[in-house]
């Protein structure tokens, strides 16, 4: 008899992720598991969160569907058991990593900006930042 380990909040969080975007897109899931090249029965697995998904799955979906890769990540709540087992696994608390090379963080930035697809979205992002530096 085998044991199942339990099922990863990530991975399940990404799977109905997933499933919400095929839904509201009306795609079957065969039509799906086209566009990473697997069955019906796999991207159903992902959906439950039985199996996790790549990134490079992740990623051809989000491009196949032309939505931001980080929409999958979105709502996800890490909970505190998940932070203490990355603490451990990287020997660092969550949020101390900085990047190098300022130049590149402006680059990103200015990046997702040119790709915000309405002025709304631009002054909410404006709003955002403008609330974090006041407090």
């Amino acid at each position: 008899m085998t044991t199942q380990r339990p099922l990863d909040p990530l991975g399940q969080h990404l799977g109905l992720r997933l499933r919400k975007i095929r839904t509201r897109r009306h795609m079957s899931l065969s039509s799906v598991g086209e566009f990473i090249e697997v069955s019906a029965q796999q991207i159903a697995r992902y959906e439950s969160g039985q199996h996790r998904i790549s990134a490079v799955s992740l990623y051809r979906l989000a491009r196949a569907m032309d939505i931001p890769l980080s929409w999958f990540f979105s709502k996800f709540e890490e909970q505190p058991d998940e932070l203490r087992l990355l603490e451990n696994m990287v020997g660092e608390p969550r949020g101390s990593w900085q990047p190098t090379g300022k130049d590149e963080q402006v680059h990103l930035l200015v990046s997702f900006w040119k790709r915000l697809p309405t002025e709304q979205q631009k002054n909410q992002i404006l709003g955002l930042l403008e609330s974090m530096l006041l407090d």
